[in-house]
């Protein structure tokens, strides 16, 4: 099960069987079993990563250790990457931009540049790796990347892994208004995806990508603010749930974007599905509550 999986690998780092760890990427990396409503079992282990790496300092001390051992090691080289990453927003802090000082700008451009070179000088052994793809996103929206450039990664990401749910999440974030982005982006961007994924996913990633753009612009004029077309999102809705299976979260954040597009009777059908079990996280918007009724 999916907690049983969490506390083995949490088990595993906590006592640095850095081998073990790897194996279990390995696995984790080649398996083609469904698992947790389409979030795949490499996408959820590079998410319990992300938790043991909130400063960058352990993760980078294990990539040294596992790169010692093994330097061609593809968990080696995506860890020290995700460290460099780690490292660079820790010396920019988590505040607005315009409060950043210099010497902190510089810190985190100098960790930035570094992910850079070792994403280009380990790309033969890991850009097999959906981590690969989804660190090159972050990397290039640090940089300001111009959006060819993004699509140009994006397609590449999408030939190797068009069933990563964290590539478009990721692709995702590079389009809204916070990195330069804005509705056409976003709209350009969820219309490229599916023409690269239709044949294998049909419209399911329409409804991805329309669910990370509403999630981090917090559900505000979600359909003003992105370009997002309300009806090809329920054919994606449909499609996924096809592809990946069904999932009470999903159900949560389609429930959320029809409270968004004003879809009383489609909305009232989701809370069917979701009631008890909705997902706090996703029901932040105000008078909420009153569209089940």
């Amino acid at each position: 099960s999916r907690d049983d999986f969490e506390q083995h690998m949490e088990s595993l780092i906590e006592a640095g069987r850095w081998d073990a760890v790897e194996a279990l990427a390995v696995a984790s990396r080649t398996s083609t079993a469904p698992w947790y409503h389409g979030i795949s079992r490499w996408d959820h282990f590079n998410e319990m990563i992300n938790r043991f790496n909130s400063d960058g300092t352990r993760l980078k001390q294990a990539a040294e250790t596992i790169l010692a051992r093994d330097a061609e090691s593809v968990i080696g080289h995506v860890w020290a990457v995700a460290a460099e990453i780690a490292l660079a927003w820790k010396a920019r802090g988590n505040t607005y931009a315009d409060r950043v000082s210099e010497a902190q700008w510089q810190q985190f451009y100098q960790h930035i540049e570094r992910a850079d070179q070792l994403l280009d000088h380990a790309a033969s052994q890991v850009e097999d790796d959906p981590a690969f793809h989804q660190f090159r996103f972050v990397v290039l929206r640090a940089q300001g990347a111009e959006r060819e450039e993004v699509f140009t990664a994006l397609d590449r990401a999408i030939e190797k892994w068009p069933k990563s749910v964290d590539i478009y999440h990721n692709a995702a974030v590079q389009m809204l208004p916070r990195w330069g982005g804005g509705p056409e982006a976003m709209g350009a961007l969820a219309s490229r995806c599916v023409e690269k994924t239709r044949g294998e996913i049909g419209e399911s990633v329409y409804f991805i990508v329309a669910v990370f753009v509403a999630y981090n612009e917090r559900w505000h004029n979600v359909f003003l603010r992105s370009g997002l077309d309300w009806d090809q999102i329920k054919s994606g809705y449909d499609d996924y749930r096809t592809h990946f299976g069904d999932g009470y979260e999903w159900h949560n954040y389609m429930a959320a974007l029809a409270c968004s597009a004003g879809d009383k009777e489609y909305a009232r059908d989701l809370w069917t599905k979701v009631d008890a079990r909705h997902w706090p996280t996703v029901w932040f918007i105000e008078a909420v509550e009153g569209w089940k009724k």
